[in-house]
């Protein structure tokens, strides 16, 4: 007989201090691609719930999905989101007659609260969770699904999902708006140009100059061969050298961003702003400190070119 069972993945998550999802539930239901696809409350944050799959393995393929959804919700409406994307395993107890896990009510599994899972649609399941967040600004459901599923529809979801470098850049700008520590904000949003801007190398004549140095250090250090001190500080230099063969991460940046925003009049405008915001990066760091009116400025010169890579990278211009 064909199975005709079909399954429901879960992901918890949740959102930085301050916000919150409003009417949550079956009335904020919304479908896609044939499947329906709700926002819950819980007590430690919220659960998306795509239900509607034919099998345990296409949930778990959709995961990627979900996380670009959510990515589009944080890029559109400010609601930064952590929650883990590796779906955990439903615990299903012999049955006994009593309530399983002594709550009170006879669940058919039982599963962490805080991690995702894929289950049977219709088995009675108990989500074990701990703590509850303080929120208070609330963003519609209806406008948070409409972003989530508009996530969902990335093409790219899979290869960006995968791409450890774009998903630690998602990571930190999701970690920078849960900061609320302004310094810690600024150099986590630094952090986040650092990981996306690629690794590049310098001019061919600066090469040659570092190949030719590069020689002599081999030379020095070979007449040296009996003085640990000189070939310490030689091997010393010769990764310095090597070192300098690469772009400075500064101008890595000013060029990625450039590149990423259209390498037009307003991109190299919006790449000096990031260098800018770098430069006070880089104060903050020497000095210790920064003047509120500056630190205010960089993070936000910072934000929003990065912000806007990141939703064209996501697929579509965020809101």
């Amino acid at each position: 007989m064909p199975n005709h069972q079909k399954y429901t993945l879960r992901i918890p998550f949740q959102v930085q201090p301050g916000y919150a999802l409003g009417s949550t539930g079956a009335s904020s239901s919304t479908t896609y691609a044939g499947m329906t696809v709700s926002l819950n409350q819980t007590q430690a944050g919220y659960a998306l719930l795509v239900a509607g799959f034919s099998s345990s393995e296409a949930a778990a393929r959709f995961t990627p999905r979900v996380w670009t959804g959510l990515t589009k919700l944080m890029l559109d409406r400010g609601s930064a989101f952590s929650g883990s994307m590796d779906p955990q395993p439903v615990t299903y107890p012999q049955p006994t007659g009593k309530p399983a896990g002594g709550l009170g009510k006879e669940f058919e599994g039982l599963a962490d609260g805080d991690a995702p899972t894929i289950y049977p649609s219709g088995k009675n399941v108990g989500f074990l969770t701990m703590g509850q967040p303080s929120v208070t600004i609330t963003i519609p459901a209806k406008q948070a699904l409409e972003s989530i599923v508009t996530g969902f529809q990335t093409e790219a979801s899979e290869p960006l999902f995968v791409d450890e470098r774009f998903r630690t850049a998602v990571a930190l700008y999701s970690a920078a708006l849960f900061e609320e520590s302004s310094p810690a904000r600024l150099l986590t949003l630094s952090m986040a140009f650092e990981v996306l801007a690629p690794v590049t190398q310098k001019h061919e004549v600066v090469q040659t100059l570092i190949d030719s140095w590069k020689s002599s250090v081999e030379t020095a250090r070979h007449v040296n061969a009996s003085n640990d001190a000189a070939v310490s500080a030689l091997e010393s230099l010769e990764k310095e050298l090597l070192f300098r063969r690469e772009s400075s991460i500064r101008g890595r940046i000013r060029e990625f961003v450039f590149k990423e925003l259209g390498e037009d009049s307003g991109a190299r405008d919006k790449a000096r702003q990031v260098v800018s915001a770098y430069d006070a990066r880089s104060t903050l760091l020497h000095d210790g400190r920064l003047q509120d009116t500056v630190l205010g400025k960089a993070i936000e010169d910072f934000r929003g070119p990065l912000k806007e890579i990141l939703s064209r990278r996501i697929g579509a211009p965020a809101a």
